[in-house]
């Protein structure tokens, strides 16, 4: 018990004289001992500039995970598939996908981001009523178009996972 009591109080004397005194990091002597600090950076979000870059990093790192990219570097994919001597763009399982079917789910996705966006910037235009309808109309299109192509490739993928399914059961009644 006293041992720990001396340790302790050693310790705090330790760290007092720390705190007045500047600890000199050692160096090799005849090389130049640069004369900086490292800190963290300081991110100042009251400039819409930070905001926007900050914004478009994330929606381009977004769009490029919702693309897939994890799942093409693990298990490469081939561009296209062919079924009976058609090309095919989707992948016929939920689980993996082809790097045209990635590509497209990336765009779709910019496509909405970049529309509510645009629904978002026409709120600050207050003077000019013609740009903010032009505005609005062109995000509303942009959105729309992106949430229906990925409505409508979600669907197809589905539908083929379905008959995928389908085939594969019956060729496992005929093999029985």
């Amino acid at each position: 018990m006293y041992v720990v009591k001396y340790l302790s109080r050693s310790l705090v004397t330790i760290m007092a004289k720390a705190k007045k005194k500047k600890f000199r990091i050692p160096w090799i002597p005849f090389l130049y001992k640069p004369k900086y600090q490292l800190s963290l950076p300081e991110i100042d979000l009251s400039e819409s500039s930070v905001r926007l870059t900050i914004f478009i990093f994330s929606v381009i790192v977004c769009a490029v995970a919702f693309g897939g990219i994890v799942y093409l570097i693990v298990q490469p994919t081939p561009a296209l598939l062919s079924s009976g001597g058609r090309p095919q763009v989707l992948y016929p399982s939920l689980d993996r996908q082809t790097l045209v079917e990635g590509i497209v789910a990336s765009v779709m996705f910019l496509f909405s981001v970049v529309g509510v966006f645009l629904l978002r910037k026409s709120t600050e235009i207050i003077t000019e009523e013609e740009s903010r309808g032009i505005w609005i109309y062109l995000g509303m299109f942009l959105f729309l178009i992106g949430a229906l192509g990925l409505t409508y490739i979600f669907y197809q993928k589905y539908e083929l996972y379905k008959t995928s399914r389908g085939v594969i059961r019956v060729l496992k009644n005929i093999l029985r």
